[in-house]
């Protein structure tokens, strides 16, 4: 028998080359090369597919839309029209949204172009017949979205309702005006009032305006808990805004008293906080009704008695939810009341609702006592001066506490000195 003769058992020659696998082997890796080379031209050639994530983020629009309180019937979305420029395919909707007249449309502009610049889209004015009548948004440099805003028609018929011009700041005479203008003690520490110049200009010249100190408003929150250092705010200048939190002990008693004595009042609302296990008695939750939102905000108020504004206590996940800050700006642009956003997130969409629904409003510009040492807390209070210079107005958030009193005690009667005017922060919305 040969040696190229099957071997015993039936098994094939044992080959007496690898030339024949290595050429296999090759022509094998040539084939793959070559299919990854048609499959990398065909992926590089192809028209981009934005056609799903440009729908996205049109649900975004109506979602965010709807949640700020624009009844469905007033959002129009037209259906999706393809689009393609050969290296790209697309679609592109329009939103026509008539507003109803407690919307602010510069507000609802800026909080969807916030939102969908979050979102990795382009935000750019559209501009129509020489105006600006909404937003453009984009994509890969593909307009995907318009939105227009209009308010709706009047009962006669005639043009869109004007947007309501920014309210001027509050005068003095919107407070009690034994407060105005009178000397007050601070812990046997007198802070000299601002004496009115017979001689000085009329309010909104130049010239006044070139002259007007700049305004300082300082808000001390989580009042209601009485005690020593209650009594020492209390004998503070009544140019303090104090905030009181509902379901406190001493909460009716120090809003009533502080009133009396010509202290401006807030409610310290609580609401949701990130954080599930801290949770606060009455606090709004995300997911709540409309008329939950409103019931307990009024018997918060009940326990608040002279209160003229509102500000957040916590928060952070509720005052980031565009349809939770909506209902509860509702209900408050019905009652006699401004806002101050505390900022506890930077997340937060508080400030845009409130001024979307028309709610005088502003946002603190820091906290004094965020870190408790009284040097911490002395050099807060001067960024805060500095600030009002700068600015020509600024409000600080501080708190019911041993450190923050006896630094505000140090603190606040070299204000006049430095030119600074203490006011209340109704002052200072608009």
């Amino acid at each position: 028998m040969s040696k190229d003769a099957a071997s015993p058992g039936g098994l094939p020659p044992y080959p007496h080359s690898w030339i024949g696998i290595v050429l296999a082997m090759a022509a094998l890796a040539v084939g793959a090369g070559f299919a990854v080379m048609l499959t990398a031209h065909f992926l590089l050639t192809r028209p981009l597919d934005l056609r799903d994530a440009v729908a996205r983020r049109s649900d975004a629009v109506e979602t965010l839309l709807l949640n700020s309180r624009i009844p469905a019937a007033n959002v129009e979305r037209t259906p999706a029209r393809p689009k393609s420029d050969g290296d790209a395919v697309w679609s592109i909707e329009d939103f026509n949204v008539v507003l109803p007249d407690s919307l602010n449309a510069p507000a609802i502009e800026d909080l969807v172009a916030r939102h969908m610049e979050r979102q990795g889209a382009f935000v750019t004015p559209l501009i129509e017949s020489g105006s600006q009548t909404g937003l453009s948004l984009s994509l890969k440099n593909r307009t995907f979205a318009r939105v227009r805003l209009t308010h709706s028609l009047n009962p006669s018929g005639g043009p869109a309702v004007p947007e309501r011009p920014p309210q001027e700041h509050a005068t003095h005479e919107e407070f009690p005006p034994e407060t105005a203008g009178a000397p007050v003690e601070t812990g046997g520490h007198a802070l000299a009032a601002i004496e009115p110049d017979e001689h000085a200009a009329e309010p909104g010249t130049p010239q006044a305006e070139s002259i007007a100190a700049p305004k300082l408003a300082i808000i001390l929150d989580d009042g209601g808990y009485g005690g020593e250092v209650t009594e020492k705010i209390l004998a503070f200048p009544p140019a303090l805004t104090l905030s009181i939190l509902p379901d406190t002990p001493k909460g009716k008693d120090t809003a009533a008293r502080a009133a009396e004595l010509g202290f401006e009042i807030m409610l310290h609302m609580p609401m949701e906080n990130d954080d599930p296990e801290l949770k606060f008695e009455g606090q709004l939750d995300v997911g709540m009704s409309e008329e939950t939102i409103l019931e307990l905000t009024q018997n918060a108020l009940a326990q608040v008695p002279g209160a003229v504004g509102v500000n957040n206590h916590t928060g952070s996940k509720f005052t980031a939810n565009p349809k939770a800050m909506a209902l509860f700006m509702e209900g408050v642009s019905k009652l006699p009341l401004y806002f101050i956003d505390s900022r506890t997130t930077a997340d937060t969409r508080a400030l845009k609702m409130a001024e979307a629904f028309n709610v005088r409003s502003a946002a603190h510009d820091l906290f004094l006592d965020h870190e408790g040492e009284p040097e911490r807390i002395r050099s807060r209070f001067d960024q805060v001066v500095a600030i009002a210079r700068e600015k020509g107005h600024a409000i600080a958030i501080g708190h019911f506490r041993p450190n923050t009193v006896d630094v505000l005690a140090e603190k606040l009667p070299t204000l006049a000195a430095q030119g600074i005017q203490l006011v209340h922060a109704s002052e200072l919305v608009k």
